[in-house]
């Protein structure tokens, strides 16, 4: 009995990892779903990145900062854009201001004409759920690639 208690278990490891090797074929029409947590600190991003160095084309193609790190109906409600004018050798840092979380057409604009290596500064960033009060996150640089 010991024995073919023995075999049993045997045959069913094999078998086990006969299956957990085998190859799988994608479905057509396969869809998935991922689980985060919600919760932790707010931040504001740009495409999911913050203080890091992107390109111009990425920074263009945002229309807007998104919150990231508590619940999914944050966003941002105002922000400061700066940038320094190049050629003046720094003396010369420009702000715009968004009003609704979203880039203006200044913005966009200006992010198309600096040149790679201007650093857009981030900041001023208020946040606001449906229900509750602006409160400000902490700001963030992009360096333009």
């Amino acid at each position: 009995m010991k024995q073919l208690t023995t075999l049993f278990l045997a045959a069913v490891a094999v078998a086990f990892l006969v299956a957990a090797n085998a190859p799988v074929k994608p479905a057509k029409n396969a869809t998935s779903t991922v689980e985060a947590a919600v919760g932790g600190k707010p931040m504001a991003t740009l495409n999911g990145k913050r203080n890091t160095t992107m390109h111009k084309r990425e920074v263009m193609n945002a229309k807007a900062l998104r919150v990231i790190g508590c619940g999914p109906k944050m966003k941002v409600s105002e922000f400061k854009f700066s940038y320094v004018e190049p050629g003046s050798k720094g003396k010369a840092v420009i702000t715009l201001t968004s009003e609704n979380g979203l880039f203006t057409s200044k913005m966009r604009k200006k992010i198309g004409e600096l040149p790679a290596g201007s650093i857009l500064y981030f900041e001023g960033i208020k946040i606001k759920a449906p229900e509750g009060e602006p409160r400000k996150v902490d700001g963030f640089k992009i360096t333009l690639a």
